[in-house]
């Protein structure tokens, strides 16, 4: 009798295919346009409602563009992604930590994070990270 062995494995690990990174960049484009025509154009000042829904949008689009797979994802692509989310993890919590005592120093008062505020650097800066060190690497 002939044994068959299945690979129930057959999905690759990582984030989502290479066309997320356009479609992160469409959802950042548009949020940034939409919330500067609802700003200037349509209203003079923006509802509490409308800047969160224009920041979740840009959280979600930056998000989409940060995990999304390159062309060629390899073992070093892995590590630098790595590499990347551990240095925005860790500037993260500096300025988490330095933020408050900073702006009280200067006389704005002590003011807490918010999480939106912490989410943005953090995509931001894994970003940043990500393709200084993509760079270096070649």
């Amino acid at each position: 009798m002939e044994s068959k062995i299945y690979n129930y494995n057959t999905r690759k690990p990582g984030g989502f295919p290479n066309y997320f990174k356009k479609v992160g960049l469409l959802l950042i484009f548009v949020s940034i346009i939409s919330c500067i025509v609802y700003k200037f154009i349509l209203l003079k000042k923006a509802s509490s409602l409308s800047s969160h829904i224009f920041l979740d949008l840009l959280i979600i689009g930056i998000f989409l563009f940060s995990i999304a797979k390159e062309k060629l994802e390899d073992e070093r692509i892995t590590l630098i992604r790595l590499k990347a989310m551990a240095g925005a993890f860790v500037l993260a919590v500096v300025y988490v930590i330095t933020h408050p005592v900073f702006f009280g120093i200067i006389g704005d008062g002590i003011t807490d994070i918010s999480s939106t505020e912490l989410i943005l650097n953090m995509l931001f800066m894994y970003n940043v990270f990500f393709y200084l060190q993509k760079r270096a690497d070649k």
